[in-house]
C-alpha cells in the first residue's frame, strides 16, 4: 500500500469530530485528456468543484455474518469542459467552461478496509461521460491523482475542512 498523508490525516481527523457535527472538506478535482474520449473531442480539460460530507465507518450485520464498511467522503460535484464555450451574442470571442452546459460528477474516496494491508479507494461515476470506475489513488504533493478508464489523468484537491452542529430549523 502506497503511503498517503493527505488521506491518512483527512480521515483521521474526521474520525474525531463529534458524531453529530457533518463533516466535510471542500474538493476540487481536475481532468486532462489528450484524445479524443466518449462523446469529447481531443485535448479537453474539466474542472468540477463541490463538497464531500463524511460517513463513519462501521459494522453492518449481513444474515449471521457482519462486514465492515470503510469511512468515507463522499458527494457530488458540478463538471465544466473545456470545449463547452461561452461568449458575447454575435462575437467571434469565446471561452471555455460555459456555467450552463455542465454535469454532475459523484465522487467518493473510500478509507481502507479494515484488514491490514488496504489501501485508499476512489469511485467516480460520470454521467457526462457515461461512465464509472473505482482505483487506488496516489498521493504526492498534497494531492490525490489517478486515471479514468486508462484514459483521463484526474487530479483532486481537498481542502476546507469543516465540521459544524447540524442545522437548528425553527
Amino acid at each position: 500500500m502506497a503511503a498517503c498523508p493527505l488521506l491518512d490525516n483527512l480521515f483521521n481527523w474526521a474520525a474525531q469530530q463529534p458524531a453529530e457535527n457533518e463533516t466535510s472538506v471542500h474538493c476540487n478535482l481536475t481532468t486532462n485528456q489528450s484524445a479524443a474520449f466518449q462523446g469529447h473531442g481531443e485535448n479537453v480539460v474539466t474542472y468540477a468543484e463541490g463538497g464531500l460530507g463524511y460517513h463513519p465507518g462501521g459494522w453492518v450485520n449481513v444474515g449471521r455474518f457482519g462486514i465492515f464498511i470503510p469511512a468515507s467522503f463522499s458527494g457530488s460535484l458540478t463538471q465544466y469542459y473545456s470545449d463547452k464555450r461561452y461568449g458575447p451574442q454575435g462575437s467571434f470571442t469565446n471561452y471555455p467552461f460555459s456555467a450552463s452546459e455542465t454535469t454532475p460528477l459523484n465522487i467518493t474516496i473510500s478509507g481502507p478496509p479494515l484488514l491490514l494491508g488496504g489501501s485508499y479507494s476512489v469511485s467516480i461515476s460520470s454521467p457526462g461521460w457515461g461512465a464509472t470506475q473505482s482505483f487506488t489513488p496516489q498521493c504526492e504533493a498534497g494531492l490525490v491523482y489517478g486515471t479514468f478508464l486508462n484514459a483521463v489523468l484526474l487530479v483532486i484537491s481537498l481542502c476546507e475542512q469543516i465540521s459544524e452542529p447540524p442545522t437548528q430549523t425553527q
